[in-house]
């Protein structure tokens, strides 16, 4: 009794500490999701607090968005109606507050394909690096997918944003089809001169056939830029994604729920099936059989 009163708070201490708990669980009770969200601001730099905070709200029917084109500012932001919390640019590495407000001010303006978006963002201070990463991460999933987008960035820049006047016949790629420089392009013995590089690109752009972009690679792509998973999808409790592994100890990601756990993965079990992180892995409940899948 002596010790534990010699550690007691004062009256002055806790008061203030009652108060703002009670006020704290009203807000949560009565004002779920903006309460997350500044909830999430605050510990936006603590990747254990972020990934309790996202499992809470899932669990209270909130959904976490990730960084989305429209609606995305630096931080946190949340629409409170559809019970939705919009991750902001902030918890993205080499983000700047700068981009995030150029990348919002276009929110309003209609696009009719992504390369007109591209033409705006080349106006900002988004660099490419920033831009790849935007990618990856959806940021434009209006336009299309992942992988989809990456290969329209890149055909963009290879034609020089769609003036380029000649092409090197030995830099030509291998998704270029011939056909088409045949079409729009007068011939020397070393190069292609263009002769209507906005049209050449149109139709390149058409013709293209973009890689589908898989689960995995959304899944690397969070782990690589945002230091963790985010993605769930609508699969059986047992299928998992390994984000870690250190020595026989797993790092386990559930594709369902979003929740981690860490589990050891016995030596002969590694050897009948090797495990390696990045997989996407089904724990079979009993005999704890792992195996690899490709989804």
């Amino acid at each position: 009794i002596e010790d534990a009163s010699s550690y007691l708070f004062s009256l002055n201490h806790s008061q203030p500490y009652s108060y703002e708990g009670y006020t704290c669980g009203y807000l949560r009770y009565h004002y779920p999701v903006e309460f997350l969200t500044c909830a999430l601001n605050i510990n936006k730099d603590n990747e254990d607090k972020t990934i309790a905070l996202t499992a809470y709200a899932r669990k209270q029917g909130i959904k976490i968005s990730s960084v989305r084109f429209r609606h995305s500012v630096f931080n946190y932001s949340c629409d409170p109606t559809e019970r939705i919390i919009y991750k902001g640019l902030a918890s993205i590495k080499f983000m700047n507050e700068a981009v995030s407000q150029e990348l919002y001010n276009l929110r309003d303006n209609k696009y009719d394909n992504f390369i007109d978006l591209l033409k705006n963002i080349e106006q900002t201070s988004c660099n490419s690096r920033q831009l790849e990463i935007l990618l990856k991460l959806g940021f434009f999933e209006e336009f299309g997918e992942i992988n989809q987008l990456l290969k329209i960035v890149e055909i963009y820049n290879f034609f020089k944003k769609g003036e380029a006047k000649q092409l090197s016949k030995n830099k030509i790629p291998e998704w270029l089809p011939e056909y088409l420089l045949k079409k729009h392009c007068t011939e020397t013995e070393k190069q292609y001169k263009i002769l209507n590089c906005v049209i050449l690109l149109k139709e390149v752009l058409e013709a293209v056939q973009y890689p589908k972009t898989t689960l995995l690679d959304i899944l690397e792509y969070e782990q690589e830029y945002l230091g963790y998973i985010q993605t769930t999808i609508d699969i059986g409790n047992q299928y998992y994604y390994i984000s870690d592994i250190k020595e026989a100890m797993l790092t386990l990601y559930q594709l369902k729920t979003g929740d981690t756990l860490k589990i050891k993965c016995r030596k002969k079990t590694q050897k009948q099936d090797p495990i390696e992180s990045g997989m996407i892995i089904k724990v079979e409940n009993g005999s704890m059989v792992f195996k690899s899948l490709a989804l």
